[in-house]
Parts: C-alpha cells; sequence; structure tokens
C-alpha cells in the first residue's frame, strides 16, 4: 500500500460519516454521477480547510461534464461579484475561477455543501442581516463576494460594498447553445464610485447596468460569439 493511499484511508477512517459514503459508493456502479458528487461533497468539509473552494467547485463541475470558457478574470481581492444569471450551474462556473465568498438565492446542492464552500443561501426563508454579514466579513478580509439579481436584498449588498469602498463586479454567464455542457463566463470592469458620489447613488448606477442586460447572455465584438450563447 502506497504512503499516498495509507494517508487516504487513514483519513477515511477518522470521518465516520465520510466512510460510510464511500463504502455505499463501492457498491454502485463507478458510473453514477450523483453517487461521484456525493462523495466530492462529503470530503469537500475536510478537503476545503487545506485546498481552495475554487478547487472543489471546479470538480463539482466537471463531474457534471461542465466546461468553463472565461474572458476576463475576477479581482482577487475585496469587491462584490453580480451576475445575471440566475442558473446555481452558472453561479458555480463563476466561483470556480476565484477564491470567493458567496451569497446566493439557491444552493448549487445540499445546503451543507454550500455552507463547507463558502456560499450563503439567501432564499427569503433567511433574514438579510445573515447575508449581510457573511458578506461583510469577505469583504473585510479582503475577499470578492459573489452574488445575483435574484437574490433577497441585492440592494443592501450593493450599499454595503459602496460603504467598504469595494467595486462592483458585473460577470455575464451562460451556456453555449450548440454545446450545453460548455459555460461561457465574461468579467466585465470594476465599477468604482465616482468621487463624492453617495452610495445611494452608486446602487442605483450599478444596478441598472446589471438590469441593462435583458438577456443574461455573455457579449462581445464578435458576433459570432453572442449566436452561441443562452441563458
Amino acid at each position: 500500500m502506497s504512503s499516498v493511499h495509507a494517508l487516504k484511508t487513514a483519513q477515511i477512517r477518522a470521518f465516520p460519516t465520510l466512510a460510510r459514503v464511500v463504502a455505499a459508493g463501492r457498491a454502485v456502479r463507478a458510473g453514477s454521477r450523483q453517487l461521484r458528487a456525493a462523495v466530492v461533497g462529503a470530503t469537500a468539509l475536510v478537503r476545503t480547510r487545506r485546498v481552495a473552494p475554487a478547487t472543489t467547485i471546479g470538480e463539482l463541475l466537471a463531474i457534471d461534464g461542465i466546461t468553463v470558457d472565461r474572458i476576463g478574470a475576477i479581482p482577487a481581492r475585496a469587491c462584490l461579484v453580480i451576475t445575471p444569471a440566475d442558473d446555481p450551474r452558472l453561479h458555480l462556473a463563476i466561483l470556480a475561477g476565484v477564491d470567493a465568498a458567496a451569497v446566493l438565492p439557491r444552493a448549487p446542492g445540499p445546503r451543507w455543501l454550500a455552507s463547507a464552500l463558502g456560499i450563503h443561501v439567501a432564499d427569503g426563508a433567511t433574514s438579510t442581516v445573515a447575508a449581510t454579514r457573511h458578506a461583510l466579513a469577505a469583504l473585510q478580509a479582503g475577499r470578492p463576494v459573489v452574488t445575483s439579481l435574484a437574490v433577497a436584498g441585492i440592494d443592501e449588498l450593493v450599499r454595503l460594498a459602496s460603504l467598504a469602498g469595494a467595486p462592483i463586479v458585473a460577470v455575464a454567464a451562460a451556456f453555449d447553445r450548440h454545446a450545453p455542457a460548455r459555460a461561457g463566463v465574461i468579467v466585465r470592469a470594476p465599477m468604482y464610485a465616482f468621487p463624492g458620489e453617495a452610495p445611494t447613488a452608486l446602487v442605483a448606477r450599478g444596478l441598472a447596468e446589471l438590469r441593462s442586460l435583458a438577456a443574461p447572455r455573455p457579449t462581445s465584438a464578435d458576433p459570432a460569439w453572442d449566436e452561441r450563447w443562452v441563458a
């Protein structure tokens, strides 16, 4: 038995719940995507303490056979990243490209897994105060916060970013019309408050730009690119 295999075995035995998940997995055919996602999800509770959540999210996307084409990069510092996309898989496609916290309207999987990956679910059933605290803690730590226009309390989150001096970053995300398992992500330039601009003015300006993306799909100078994508 190799040292790597022995280490993995010891880690599994140290967590009874994980051991049961792995044991169940060996009894079912290896090709089951749901099973493989469950195993990755269970190990995320352990692995995210040493591995960036973006790495685990990338593995979850790979299990579902989803590849991501990116244009631009989300700044690796405090900023509020907002997308008009409402598909949880597109939210994961965005999160796979940056180490960030998130406030989303729906959990992309079990809630315990979302929590392990730094995702707070603000679906209206919970107070927006908790979502604001989650975002504030990340911004104060210098981390990006990814959210959606559909999230409850989006106005408060934009206002919080303005007060914290963090820019707003709009991100378009969509699936390829010709290859549904391929996601396209385009990161726009950060939007900062103008000198002397009131937080309420930045809120209005930022949300107006995002909501102007009536069809939340990537756009570029190449019409052929535009025709490929669908939200």
